[in-house]
């Protein structure tokens, strides 16, 4: 995960160093050991080792950094809030907000083509319908009786007809 630093990143990089310091040497005075605070927080490791050695390249992006630093202050009894707003997030890229909603996009409308293919798979359900009938059936023959269930003209099961089916 190794990464360049781009140079808008130094003050991010410079920051991450001093925080990282804070904590590291916070968490020793208290005597808590790296794996405790991994535990508390969820957060792995090698990742909160990145955090204290200041290695950006290390790390995923700075949102994250935030939130490992609000996560390991807060583990630590410290206002985590507070502390991790110390960190810089934002770049200097513009902020993308689309102006599209997911309604407009051509895969959230529905077309008669999908109302074929739910048609398709009713009449799947038909079919297995029937199939289950002719099970019925085939039970139903094998103990010498006839099966309770309804259908109709064509072997959908559900018919207006109650009655039994002829095996």
């Amino acid at each position: 995960m190794k990464r360049q630093i781009p140079q808008h990143n130094r003050e991010q990089s410079e920051r991450l160093t001093e925080l990282g310091m804070r904590l590291r040497d916070l968490r020793q005075q208290k005597d808590i050991p790296l794996e405790e605070i991994a535990g508390r927080t969820r957060i792995q490791p090698r990742l909160l080792r990145a955090i204290e050695q200041g290695k950006l390249e290390e790390l995923p992006e700075a949102v994250y950094i935030h939130s490992f630093l609000r996560q390991y202050a807060n583990a630590l009894g410290l206002n985590g809030v507070q502390f991790a707003s110390e960190f810089p997030t934002i770049s200097g890229l513009p902020a993308f907000r689309s102006t599209r909603s997911w309604r407009s996009l051509p895969g959230a409308q529905l077309r008669p083509m999908h109302l074929f293919a739910l048609h398709g798979v009713d009449c799947g359900c038909c079919k297995w319908a029937v199939v289950l009938d002719e099970s019925l059936c085939s039970i139903s023959s094998r103990n010498g009786g006839s099966a309770n269930a309804s259908t109709d003209s064509i072997g959908h099961a559900g018919a207006s007809q109650p009655g039994t089916i002829e095996c």
